[in-house]
């Protein structure tokens, strides 16, 4: 059975990094909310449960825990956010402009 997000999600389409242990896999980061993401990734083998998913273009390192998967979608919680973000449900304006501006205020 998969989750249904209770927080209502925000498309967008952004080249992110999921990073754990030593390993890297990029991926395409497809929604977002104050809680959460999903992405794609090319394979689902030798996914981490716990990792830290880079989005770059945005400068954020977000501590990520899967929620659920399937095929190769992948939707995960923020479990902490680190660099410009202190707690895991800050406001949406904290989110960077580049993520803000399809989110609703």
């Amino acid at each position: 059975m998969v989750e249904k997000p209770v927080i209502p999600r925000h498309r967008v389409l952004k080249a992110a990094t999921i990073e754990f242990g030593g390993g890297a896999i990029d991926c395409i980061l497809r929604n977002v909310s104050k809680t959460g993401a999903a992405f794609e990734v090319t394979s689902p083998v030798g996914f981490p449960e716990k990792f830290t998913l880079v989005i770059p273009g945005d400068s954020l390192n977000l501590a990520c825990r899967v929620i659920w998967r399937l095929g190769l979608s992948i939707g995960v919680k923020l479990i902490e956010r680190s660099n410009r973000f202190t707690t895991p449900c800050a406001a949406t304006d904290t989110w960077p402009s580049s993520l803000r501006q399809r989110l609703p205020r």
